[in-house]
């Protein structure tokens, strides 16, 4: 069975995947993008497939990737996981605990002819603490507080607040993973799409980084993260 993570919604490569993986002579089903994990879990319980193929472009994304391998390793089915949101070379996809990453359609077929899927069933790696989530349940405080902050144009508003979103899954996926480069990545290409745009020193990167350390001031590692993506940004610490 081939899905593509909840909210991730590049479907291609998964379709491509699913394609080469059936040439192999394997029997494929295709759920297609954003699949909510209680509806992959639904389907795992349904038919009973030997493997999943899980598909993450964005690594933002990778907190509900976690969440969909712990469903469907909890229902007795490894997950290969697949795409550039598990990092370079797959270095994400342990973490959040899958039993194997392959770079194209080819090594998704090849895995699935090996033993890899042993004891990559049942409960996942323990997770160092569960600071993450309690940043995602923040998520909606640090919006409203960048939104004040920085106050952009109401037609602007709503793309500042995806945006603002956005960076909070990316904090999230960062501590969930414990790599916080994950975080100025995300910092750095969101940079980038401002440059390209020609709006110099946008407040976003500035404003919101700032929002988020003070609206999480009470987590560490959330602090810290953000404060080691301002400084390699070449802004004043949090």
């Amino acid at each position: 069975m081939l899905a593509c993570v909840e909210g991730e919604w590049h479907a291609l490569a998964a379709r491509i995947v699913a394609e080469v993986v059936r040439a192999a002579g394997w029997r494929v089903t295709f759920l297609g993008a954003s699949v909510p994990a209680r509806h992959l879990v639904s389907y795992l319980h349904q038919t009973g497939p030997d493997a999943v193929l899980l598909s993450c472009v964005q690594p933002s994304r990778l907190v509900r990737a976690g969440r969909t391998i712990e469903a469907c390793r909890s229902a007795g089915v490894p997950v290969v996981a697949g795409g550039p949101g598990f990092g370079p070379d797959g270095r994400w996809a342990a973490a959040v605990g899958a039993a194997a990453w392959g770079a194209s359609a080819r090594d998704a077929a090849r895995l699935l002819e090996t033993d890899l899927f042993a004891g990559h069933t049942g409960p996942p790696p323990a997770v160092g603490g569960d600071e993450y989530a309690a940043v995602l349940r923040r998520r909606r405080d640090v919006v409203q507080f960048a939104l004040r902050a920085v106050a952009p144009p109401e037609a602007e508003a709503d793309q500042f607040a995806a945006a603002v979103g956005h960076l909070v899954d990316a904090l999230a996926a960062a501590i969930r993973v414990g790599d916080p480069q994950l975080l100025l990545d995300h910092t750095t290409w969101q940079a980038g799409v401002l440059a390209a745009r020609g709006e110099g020193r946008e407040p976003l990167l500035d404003a919101v980084l700032a929002a988020c350390g003070t609206v999480l001031a009470d987590h560490p590692r959330a602090c810290e993260h953000l404060r080691w993506a301002r400084e390699m940004q070449g802004r004043a610490p949090c």
